[in-house]
């Protein structure tokens, strides 16, 4: 037996083994540093802070009215940070864990003036009760899941906006009255005449007043009326919020009037022209204020040109 050669061969394979180790640790050694920097990375993320008032600050949209047990239920949630390593939290009123989920993105509908829009499906929570999503130090607003819900209570809200939002009269406890010179024609061979567009309800937000979502809200209050026959069968003998003295039913046709007188308004007071704004970019300018501390006077009255309007016509003839 050749001594010398076996030597040789043992001292090589004891090399090779060595080497080959050697390579394995190091790859592992690398695939653990960077699952390590990985997770350090991810944990980092979970637990930063956000700020408030920044581009970053992420938003849940949730449906506030209430999700329906047996139906599908999807939230979204918005931010410009890229959170699709993120998991949100669903917590029911007791601070208890109820699900965690991984957000899905949506590039394609991405929006809402948001780089990131991503949607988290809840379907498979049916219990009855109050949850809300929780990322971090951000937490959504408050929804109910239910087996049914009674949406009368929509209706008292919707009534009562409406009765605080009433143009050009006072609404005691909330504003006077203010803009009761509106207005003037600014357009059409009607500029510079003064007719009297007082009436109707201020925009949400600012003091404009839209043909377009004045005639959309008369349309959904008459909606309203045939399909929940109680806003106009309930006995007017209860009150809405603090807001009015006059019950569901009496509130309700009291609105419809006031939408109607409006909206006759906007089509007969210029002839062969709509009226579609009182008002326009200068109401922006103001500030906060009530309308009857308004500095805006004799304010812009915008009407169709001839040959234009013929959308507005028709959402009106809905009315």
């Amino acid at each position: 037996m050749n001594w010398s050669r076996l030597r040789k061969i043992v001292f090589t394979s004891v090399i090779i083994f060595l080497i080959l180790f050697a390579v394995y640790i190091g790859i592992l050694f690398t695939i653990v540093s960077i699952r390590n920097a990985f997770r350090k990375q991810n944990n980092e993320t979970n637990n930063f802070k956000f700020e408030a008032g920044t581009k970053n600050y992420p938003y849940f949209r949730v449906n506030q009215v209430g999700y329906l047990s047996s139906l599908p239920k999807i939230a979204y949630l918005m931010s410009d940070l890229d959170l699709s390593t993120l998991k949100v939290q669903l917590y029911d009123t007791s601070i208890t864990l109820v699900e965690e989920y991984s957000v899905s993105s949506l590039p394609d509908k991405a929006g809402y003036g948001f780089k990131h829009v991503y949607k988290i499906d809840f379907s498979n929570v049916t219990s009855p009760g109050q949850y809300y999503f929780s990322l971090n130090n951000i937490n959504s607003p408050l929804f109910t899941i239910n087996p049914e819900f009674t949406y009368l209570d929509m209706g008292f809200d919707a009534l009562n906006f409406l009765w605080v939002n009433q143009a050009n009269m006072e609404v005691s406890g909330w504003h006077g009255a203010g803009h009761l010179d509106d207005g003037i024609v600014y357009n059409s061979e009607y500029k510079g005449v003064y007719i009297n567009m007082t009436g109707g309800w201020y925009d949400a937000g600012d003091y404009l007043k839209i043909t377009k979502t004045i005639s959309k809200t008369m349309l959904w209050l008459l909606l309203s009326g045939i399909f929940t026959p109680s806003l106009v069968t309930l006995p007017g003998t209860y009150g809405l919020s603090q807001f009015t003295s006059l019950g569901l039913r009496d509130a309700y046709l009291y609105m419809l009037n006031q939408g109607f007188k409006y909206l006759n308004k906007t089509l007969y007071s210029v002839p062969n022209h709509i009226v579609y704004i009182v008002g326009n970019e200068t109401d922006h300018e103001q500030g906060i204020r009530y309308p009857e501390n308004d500095s805006l006077h004799n304010r812009p009255i915008y009407v169709t040109e001839h040959g234009l309007g013929g959308n507005l016509a028709g959402l009106l003839s809905t009315c």
